[in-house]
């Protein structure tokens, strides 16, 4: 029996590949690398695992379903999984615990004096089971004094914040009115009132109505009625039935975490009665990864199949450096790498045979402690007779594959080619600041998961980069500080959201300069050149969304490229409308990546101008207008919020970024972390948290967290200037 051993894919055109010839060999692993914006991901995911899919899709159902990749021929193809980095799970509910489904592992063991499980318990959100006191959300809610008054405005001039909008005139009249009755000072600020006087003002309730008058929109009104201070007010809100008034209470709230049910979001009561190998399911939710596998295996009993099974996939993610996560975590708050290896040790637990899996970096945003772990794993799926494609741009994974292919030259247009792999070279650390010459700022105590009354301080107008091996409290301790102070823009790893017509153009801003030129250029309205429904120029098909709905039978709707304007947002009413010297319309402009732009254009527009250069800087150069913002990988998302970020930068305001290098090489990462420094003097501060080294070395300032992940970290285990040293 002849069996192909390779799968070839001949012309491949995807994007901006230029007609490549590739034979992935089976049974291997294979490094897609290259700048970033090259090409890696148009080849890995847009064609070789694209083709798979709509094989293996079409066994199935028998249909076929539109494609989007461009290729003259293939063979040999595969079935494949794709894991990726991208989380776009925003459901609460949606936990660890659930995604690796551990109830169907428990639903089978036998009851002993070691294992006694109680059924109805094992599904963490049946009514019932949720925790009393926060109702299964995890989190209390308290009133924040600071969100609700400035303490230092006086009382007459309405210090509430809470009071703000079409009621702050009547509010205020109210205030005046009861202070005047109470005898309280109307020229003192909050923090100078008594605590008889404060507690009336802010949880006070009068008696009898005042008469009092005040202006809504222009007009003048006059009423009787009673006066209630803003806490109170706002206190009453936290139960009510209606959303409107509990997510005002939540807007003056700070949230911690339920002591009640130590975050699980379940009745303790009921879930202490049901043991897991002498682990009682409570304490199973809470504790980490690598202690339930420690306690399992002390246990010393002989363990039933379905209890062997669960160690052996809890096993696999510790190694794969997830042992300090709990059961409980909620899939939300995972990282896209922690989500990512989460996929990955469901794959790596599994005897399938005959797979091409589909790694989208997986090096990325783990520490190198881990790495020998996840490449020994790697290793295994391909034994077991199955072929890895993992995308990547760490020397040690790429070292570890049996075939590299390397596509560039540049990125965008100028990319898209194979060209040889050339191992990146030691760089020589930069020229750095003495610590001596900054200016420090002290931040406030914080404390969140497992840090803990932690402070510090970091240099102004500067870069710190904070690292530290995954779980060690780095991000942890990045959204405590921008929860603790005033003025901090967080760029998290959350994905932009977005619905079917949100492009790079809406997440920028960009539709309205672009337009604006157009107009000005051809002396059309404006509006002919907007790609939004009900406007001239957008496709009327799609709405300017470049997809329409297509119900199959039996099944989901699916969504195939606009047949009218094949995915360019506007209708042919456009395609004559040009910019006269470069012979360009609007469709054109959408399509083009920012870095072949022409200057002409760019000119017109200040904005255009300031994001075009931060793009390049950034490495997203080659993105274009009509880009899905669906579609962005992690990184690329993550830069597009960053240069948001950047466009109106503020010396009042500290700029925390999570993992901005993610998924760029290191010629591309050196040149981001580069121009971040450049932008920090914008910045009252910077704050990078990063696992790549060659970042990390040219940040102005380090602190490292550690000296574990979990339980074990949290704590800060050194601060300081770069060093050639590992600090993690």
């Amino acid at each position: 029996m002849n069996i192909k051993n390779s799968f070839t894919v001949n012309g491949a055109r995807t994007n901006n590949l230029k007609s490549l010839n590739v034979a992935i060999r089976k049974n291997s692993i294979i490094a897609i690398t290259g700048i970033s914006g090259g090409g890696k991901s148009s080849l890995a995911y847009g064609t070789l695992y694209a083709i798979c899919r709509q094989q293996f899709k079409q066994l199935e159902s028998g249909s076929f379903d539109q494609v989007n990749y461009r290729v003259d021929s293939f063979d040999g193809s595969l079935p494949a999984i794709a894991v990726a980095q991208h989380n776009f799970n925003s459901n609460p509910k949606s936990t660890v615990y659930s995604y690796i489904d551990i109830p169907s592992y428990l639903y089978s063991v036998s009851p002993d004096h070691n294992n006694r499980i109680f059924h109805p318990s094992l599904k963490l959100n049946k009514p019932g089971n949720e925790c009393p006191s926060c109702q299964g959300a995890r989190q209390s809610w308290c009133l924040y004094e600071e969100l609700i008054f400035d303490r230092f405005t006086a009382l007459k001039n309405n210090p509430f914040k809470c009071w703000s909008g079409a009621n702050s005139e009547k509010n205020a009249a109210l205030l005046r009115a009861f202070c005047e009755d109470e005898g309280i000072n109307l020229q003192q600020p909050i923090s100078e009132l008594s605590a008889e006087h404060k507690h009336k003002v802010l949880n006070g309730e009068s008696l009898k109505k005042f008469r009092i008058s005040y202006s809504v929109g222009g007009k003048r009104r006059s009423r009787e009625e009673r006066y209630t201070g803003p806490v109170k007010e706002l206190s009453s809100y936290a139960k009510s039935e209606k959303i409107s008034l509990r997510d005002a209470f939540r807007k003056f709230s700070k949230s911690s975490a339920c002591n009640a049910c130590d975050s699980t979001g379940v009745n303790p009561s009921l879930y202490q009665e049901s043991l897991i190998s002498g682990i009682n399911l409570f304490d199973f939710l809470r504790t980490p990864i690598s202690e339930i596998i420690f306690q399992i295996k002390a246990c010393g009993q002989a363990q039933s199949a379905a209890i062997h099974a669960l160690v052996s996939q809890l096993i696999i993610l510790n190694d794969l450096g997830l042992g300090y996560i709990t059961l409980s975590r909620q899939i939300p708050t995972l990282s896209g790498g922690e989500l990512q290896r989460l996929r990955f040790g469901k794959i790596c637990n599994t005897s399938i045979s005959g797979v091409m899996f589909v790694l989208d970096e997986i090096s990325s945003q783990v520490s190198p402690d881990a790495h020998p772990k996840i490449i020994r794993n790697i290793k295994n799926i391909c034994a077991n007779g199955n072929t890895v494609v993992m995308i990547e741009h760490n020397d040690h994974f790429i070292r570890s594959a049996d075939q590299v292919i390397c596509i560039g030259p540049s990125a965008g247009d100028q990319g898209g080619y194979i060209i040889p792999y050339v191992a990146p070279a030691d760089c020589a650390l930069p020229e750095m600041r003495k610590l001596d010459e900054f200016e420090m700022l002290d931040l406030p105590t914080v404390s969140k998961n497992n840090v803990s009354g932690v402070s510090a301080a970091i240099p102004l107008r500067s870069v710190t980069g904070i690292c530290g091996i995954s779980g060690s409290g780095k991000s942890s301790f990045a959204t405590a500080l921008s929860e603790a102070m005033q003025n901090v823009h967080y760029v998290s790893q959350k994905q932009i959201r977005g619905n079917v017509r949100s492009t790079v153009a809406t997440a920028l801003d960009l539709t309205a300069s672009v337009a604006a030129i157009f107009s000005k250029e051809t002396g059309f309205g404006i509006e002919l050149f907007l790609p939004q429904p009900g406007k001239p120029g957008c496709c009327k098909l799609c709405g300017g969304t470049g997809v329409i709905d297509y119900a199959k039978t039996f099944e989901k709707n699916i969504k195939i490229i606009c047949t009218e304007c094949e995915g360019e947002l506007f209708s042919k009413a456009v395609d004559s409308l040009l910019i006269r010297k470069l012979n360009l319309n609007v469709k054109q402009l959408y399509a083009l990546p920012f870095h072949s732009f022409p200057k002409e254009v760019v000119e017109q527009s200040r904005k255009l101008q300031t994001v075009i250069k931060i793009a390049d800087a950034l490495g997203v150069g080659h993105l274009s207008l009509n880009r899905k913002v669906g579609s962005l990988s992690g990184g690329e998302s993550r830069r597009i919020k960053l240069l948001q970020a950047l466009i109106s930068p503020n010396k009042d305001r500290i700029l925390i970024v999570d993992e901005p290098g993610s998924g760029l090489d290191g010629v591309s990462a050196a040149r981001v972390i580069n121009y971040i420094k450049q932008c920090a003097k914008n910045f009252k501060a910077v704050l990078i948290i990063e696992h790549k080294q060659e970042m990390l070395d040219y940040c102005d300032y380090l602190i490292a967290f550690g000296p574990g992940a979990g339980p074990n970290g949290g704590k800060i285990t050194f601060t300081g200037s770069p060093s050639k040293e590992r600090y993690f």
